[in-house]
Order: C-alpha cells, then sequence, then structure tokens
C-alpha cells in the first residue's frame, strides 16, 4: 500500500506560525527519507491553529527542499480564487517540479462568514459553494489547453490532478467526467476502487502514547464547534478532560473514534481494515499534533508498517 502525508501547518500553542511553516518543510524532508509517496499541504484562511493559508507556496517550498517525493496540494480551493489564478498556481508547480507535483481541488469556502466576505464569497456558506462544478472545469480546461487563455508558464503534461470528496455520487461522477483522481475524506468515506482515503493516524509503542498523540487536534476540533475558532494545538499534559461539558466529551470520544491510533499491529490492522472497506491503495495520513517528536517518531513507524498492507 502506498502512503503520504497531509500535513496542514498546524500551530503548536507557544510557537509563532512561521515555526509551523518551517516544520512542515522539515518534515516532508524527513517524509522523503521514510520513503512517503506524496507530501501534500492544505489551505485554509484566518484559522489561528493554522499558519497554512497560501498552498502553492508552501507546496514550492516543499517541493525545492526535497527532490524525490511527490508534492503538492490537498488542496486548493477553487472557490476561494479566480479558476485562472489556481490553474496558473498549479502550472507553477509543475514547471519547477515537473513530473511529481500532484494537485487537489476542494470545494471548501471560508471557515466563517468574515473570512467569506474577506475572499469575496457570499456570507452564506450554501451559497458561497453555488458554482463549484463550473470552476472546476474551467479550472481544467486551462490546464489541458482547452480554454481561450493560454497559461504561463505553459508545461506539455499538466501536474496530476485529483478532487478531494467525501465520496457523494455527485461528486465522484464530476470527478469521472473530468478524469480526476479521487482523494477520499470524512467520517465515513466512500468506496472507491483505488482511490487514495485521508485518516488520522498515529502509531507509537502504546495505544495511550498514540492517543496523546490524537488527542489534541480532536480537542481543537471539538472546541471549535463551540466557539467558532480553531486554535493551537496544546500541549497533551494541559488537557484536562474535566473541564468539558457533557456533550464535548462525547465528541471528543466520537472524534478519537474517527483516528486510527494505537500500537503498530493495532494500527495495521486498522488501515487493512480501512483500504477493504474503501478500495483505495494508498492512505493519505493526516493529523497534527502539538508533540512533534512524537509525531516524527510515527512517520518513521508508519513508514515501516503501511508498505505492508495488501488492500
Amino acid at each position: 500500500m502506498r502512503y503520504s502525508i497531509l500535513d496542514r501547518a498546524n500551530v503548536v500553542s507557544g510557537a509563532t506560525d512561521g515555526e509551523a511553516l518551517r516544520r512542515v518543510v522539515d518534515r516532508a524532508r524527513a517524509a522523503e527519507e521514510l520513503g512517503y509517496h506524496r507530501f501534500l499541504v492544505a489551505e485554509h484562511h484566518g484559522v489561528p491553529g493554522i499558519a497554512g493559508s497560501a498552498p502553492a507556496v508552501l507546496a514550492a517550498a516543499v517541493g525545492q527542499a526535497t527532490s524525490t517525493v511527490r508534492v503538492g496540494t490537498a488542496g486548493i480551493m477553487v472557490l476561494d480564487h479566480a479558476p485562472v489564478v489556481v490553474a496558473e498556481q498549479a502550472a507553477v508547480l509543475q514547471a519547477l517540479f515537473p513530473g511529481r507535483v500532484d494537485i487537489g481541488l476542494g470545494a471548501s469556502v471560508g471557515f466563517t462568514p468574515a473570512v467569506r466576505r474577506a475572499l469575496r464569497q457570499p456570507e452564506d456558506a450554501g451559497e458561497a459553494r453555488e458554482g463549484f462544478a463550473a470552476a472546476l472545469r474551467e479550472v481544467v480546461g486551462y490546464l489541458r489547453g482547452r480554454s481561450e487563455v493560454t497559461l504561463r508558464p505553459w508545461v506539455d503534461e499538466p501536474p496530476a490532478l485529483h478532487l478531494l470528496t467525501g465520496g457523494s455520487r455527485r461528486s465522484l461522477d464530476l470527478a469521472g467526467e473530468l478524469d480526476l483522481g479521487v482523494v477520499l475524506g470524512g467520517p465515513e468515506p466512500a468506496r472507491v476502487d483505488g482511490a487514495v482515503v485521508s485518516c488520522q493516524v498515529a502509531a507509537a509503542d502504546s495505544r495511550e502514547e498514540a492517543r496523546d498523540l490524537v488527542l489534541p487536534e480532536v480537542w481543537a476540533q471539538v472546541m471549535a464547534r463551540t466557539t467558532g475558532r480553531f486554535m493551537p494545538l496544546q500541549p497533551v499534559g494541559e488537557l484536562d478532560e474535566a473541564d468539558l461539558t457533557a456533550q464535548q466529551r462525547r465528541r471528543v470520544t466520537r472524534g478519537l473514534e474517527a483516528t486510527i491510533h494505537g500500537t503498530p499491529d493495532e494500527v495495521a490492522a486498522e488501515v487493512a481494515a480501512l483500504a477493504r472497506r474503501t478500495g483505495a491503495s494508498e492512505l493519505l495520513v493526516t493529523g497534527g499534533a502539538s508533540d512533534r517528536a512524537g509525531q516524527a517518531r510515527s512517520d518513521g513507524i508508519l513508514a515501516g508498517i503501511l508498505p505492508k498492507i495488501v488492500p
């Protein structure tokens, strides 16, 4: 089974946004040495706990610091930009790093009404998502030379393009129409044979240690639902579940259940089950950790066990 990483440039409490971005590049170098297939970065705007707002720029830094691992995005949010700008960003990356660029394209819009206003989107999230299919077709048309505008830089072979989706029939039909790869995410990803499936994954010598790696991001996600702000990841020792409401504790439990974490054997078994359930041939490891050393250790463990899993 192929194995890759999606790093969202999570900020750790007490660190700067710049440090978070530099850690992404450092982790990419280590991932290349460990044999990871792809190293992808994401796009978030105005989120206190995530420094990665410009994925094309960050992917370029990753590409410059590496030489063999595939680099790119998961993804660029199409509705946050004019379609031609998305296509130009992808073309620049492909021109700089020919043959090793993957561009994931997503439909997410700004996290809050204020961010949506800043992105010149309608304040209503549903209304802001309208027109995604048309915009995606336009991006693909530019990159494949089917538009009245010729991209600069022009690349003879466009980068590999993927649609980020939870697996709805509508999105899968759109991916098929446009001949796009599929990156599956969400709590219950659909079955798409040969797709890439993303999941928050952590491995350690014990299940408790692995739980400590995934808990800070799960915690931040739960608190974001209460406060509307996804904050920097706190050290696990500063997280006191007694401070949570009953509803928040239930959400933390459900969030942990949606991750894959445990010992190497436990993780291998759960990843194999996920691959059988989804038909995926590649695991895209997601999840930030406040324990950077523990995350690096987890990346190393996963690099040792994932290639042995037969989907």
